[in-house]
């Protein structure tokens, strides 16, 4: 490693041209100071490493001594345990606090000409710099001892015991642009001054981005620990004085700053104003103009979303933008994150009283307190309604209307801790208090120093007062005022008034669970029953299944039963085909050979018609009359859809109606 870095000067001495008169140019901008070209030039860094202490890394750029410019195109590695780069050779890597890394440079009328060379002072030589012309300051390095060596701990531009000792740099000249790339942005653009012909607008070069000139850069802090965040981030600072990716999901997270600068020491961040580059929420398209809040699902971005129950407004965007762009916005953010909850209300609860009708909402979800901010509007003209009456009921808010048909928007907003209180504003739930030497009696809320069931309201401040009584003059018993009952001096315990200790043992009620209640025993001798509400007569007793009720009746109203068409299906019969009753009638020739005519009898006619004639052949009289009706059809069927007492249409007697179990319990 050399003290001779690798290095151009613009003007040397005895060069083929006028150099003093190339060096009055030069001087045109560093009037005549020695100075660094740019913040970025010849800047000492540590190794990415991390594990070697003893080295620093000095940057490429440009110096400006004794009107010559010197340029290091590379970048020069300074060995503080080399012992060539000190000022007195040997002197070593041996003292703890702040040494000077310096370029040390004389122009001189010389052949060869002079070089530019890195110098080190030590802490015990840091009064040499103020005596020597030939020094430009480059870097300020801490040293530490950690056994068994010295190690380099931070780098710093100016000295912190002597700031007057720091990095100069050349005073650059504003300029004007066509039309300023504010995307391409690199080192030598610290610290310019542009006009930009296209906007019409002046820019600044900042650390690292271009920010509009006059205040529209905006506030930026300096010197903070960013190291835990992102550029780009939204966040807060905590305790420890660290600035960390925030989100608003908690009271004390709200938004401080966007993060420009990551660095354990000169870490920056913008507290208002324009910024170029902030982180968005995943799954979230911005808009130009759209309001941005803190995100409340990922720390250090933003979303045009509002989030719930709490926000916190951080400005507005400036272009569009999505998780892959970054956008540019105007970072104004609110102070405190608020709380809200917004929704609507459909349906109503008759009250008994006047307002009719009632609605409550849960407003734990906003932090509770002791009052609330409540907006109402109607759903179908959106016009802001003012209810009849609001009701804060612990983490309830009770909102009473004259009628149960409204659909009406609401949001609410608020922050802190709900506390009983109550009666004389006695604030949380206290139940242990400590009689004090100066009680003030009267606006206790007591009617004697009996005990009996009572909460907190009936407490004006956290502790029993009265006034004129104190502890020179209590009982010999320890005890305070008189009576058969006293309360004892010292700590004692109210226990908090409850339903429970209202309702008489042995008293019975309905409870909707399997299992008995604390305080309470299960009634088991009484199972699948119904309850019957009476006027106050035969309460407690049972009434038999299958009959009426004793001292009323659950008759029906006259009803007919309507039979829509259907069928009946009949068993096996047959339908029989007759003829009419007749007769045959005939005269005798011979007994042994009789010739009839056959008539027929017709239905239909009045006459009779000559059938064909045939031979009979008799041994007896006439027949008698045959044909007719000879039978009826089969009284023999089966039929569905009648009463039946077995099969499918038997009467089901395991029915009942729908509804809840209870069981019946017994206050112990």
């Amino acid at each position: 490693m050399s003290q001779y870095p690798v290095q151009r000067r613009t003007v040397d001495p005895f060069a083929t041209y006028n150099s003093d008169t190339v060096n009055k140019l030069t001087r045109m901008s560093t009037f005549g100071q020695n100075v660094l070209e740019e913040y970025s030039s010849l800047r000492c860094s540590l190794p990415l490493d991390g594990t070697t202490k003893t080295i620093a890394i000095l940057s490429p750029g440009v110096v400006y001594k004794d009107d010559v410019r010197i340029e290091m195109p590379e970048s020069t590695i300074i060995d503080f345990e080399d012992e060539d780069f000190y000022v007195n050779f040997g002197a070593g890597f041996n003292e703890e606090g702040y040494y000077y890394v310096i370029l040390e440079y004389l122009y001189e009328k010389s052949r060869p000409a002079p070089q530019a060379k890195i110098v080190i002072l030590k802490p015990s030589q840091r009064s040499l710099f103020e005596f020597s012309d030939r020094w430009v300051l480059l870097q300020i390095v801490y040293v530490e001892f950690i056994s068994p060596s010295f190690e380099i701990i931070s780098l710093f531009d100016s000295d912190p015991d002597d700031p007057s000792k720091k990095r100069i740099y050349a005073k650059r000249i504003a300029g004007t642009e066509t039309e300023l790339d504010r995307l391409t942005f690199n080192n030598g653009d610290q610290s310019r001054i542009v006009y930009d012909a296209k906007t019409n607008k002046f820019w600044f070069g900042y650390l690292d981005r271009w920010g509009e000139a006059g205040g529209a850069g905006g506030t930026e802090v300096e010197n903070i620990n960013t190291s835990l965040t992102l550029q780009g981030e939204v966040c807060r600072i905590d305790s420890t004085g660290f600035a960390v990716a925030t989100m608003a999901d908690a009271f004390g997270n709200q938004a401080d700053l966007v993060c420009t600068k990551v660095d354990a020491l000169e870490g920056k961040g913008i507290t208002s104003g324009v910024v170029n580059y902030v982180l968005v929420q995943s799954g979230v398209l911005i808009s130009k103009g759209d309001l941005l809040y803190l995100s409340n699902t990922e720390p250090g971005r933003v979303t045009n979303i509002k989030t719930i129950p709490m926000f916190q407004l951080v400005g507005r965007a400036l272009e569009n933008a999505s998780v892959t762009t970054p956008v540019k916005m105007i970072f104004d953010p609110d102070i405190m994150l608020q709380e809200s909850y917004e929704g609507q209300i459909t349906t109503w609860t008759p009250s008994g009283t006047t307002p009719p009708y009632y609605h409550d909402l849960d407003v734990s979800v906003i932090g509770a307190q002791a009052a609330i901010l409540c907006n109402f509007f109607d759903d179908s003209t959106k016009i802001k309604i003012d209810p009849p009456r609001v009701q804060l009921i612990s983490q309830t808010l009770r909102i009473f209307y004259n009628d149960n048909t409204s659909v009406i928007n609401f949001v609410v907003s608020g922050g802190g801790d709900i506390s009983g209180g109550g009666g004389g504003g006695g604030g949380g739930i206290v139940t242990d208090h400590n009689l004090l030497t100066n009680l003030t009696y009267a606006t206790s809320g007591h009617i004697g120093f009996s005990p009996s069931p009572h909460d907190n309201t009936h407490h004006s401040q956290t502790f029993i007062t009265a006034t004129g009584v104190n502890y020179t003059n209590l009982n010999a018993n320890g005890s305070v005022g008189t009576g058969a009952v006293q309360v004892s001096r010292g700590n004692h315990t109210h226990s908090e008034f409850t339903t429970l200790n209202s309702i008489p043992s042995g008293s019975k009620m309905l409870f909707y669970s399997d299992v008995a209640i604390v305080g309470w025993s299960l009634i088991t001798a009484i199972n699948d029953a119904l309850v019957y509400i009476t006027k106050g007569s035969a309460a407690g007793s049972p009434h038999p299944g299958g009959a009426f009720k004793t001292d009323s009746q659950w008759g029906q109203p006259d009803h007919a039963h309507t039979v829509t068409t259907h069928q009946h299906d009949m068993a096996g019969h047959y339908h029989g085909f007759t003829l009419p009753a007749h007769q045959h009638t005939g005269t005798t020739s011979t007994p042994e050979n009789l010739y009839l005519i056959h008539y027929s009898c017709e239905p239909d006619s009045g006459g009779m018609n000559l059938a064909t004639g045939h031979n009979h052949s008799f041994t007896t009289n006439f027949s008698a009359a045959v044909g007719g009706n000879t039978g009826a059809p089969s009284a023999t069927y089966t039929g569905i859809g009648g009463p039946s007492a077995t099969g499918g249409n038997a009467t089901n007697i395991g029915w009942r109606p729908f509804g809840y179990s209870f069981t019946l319990q017994q206050r112990i």
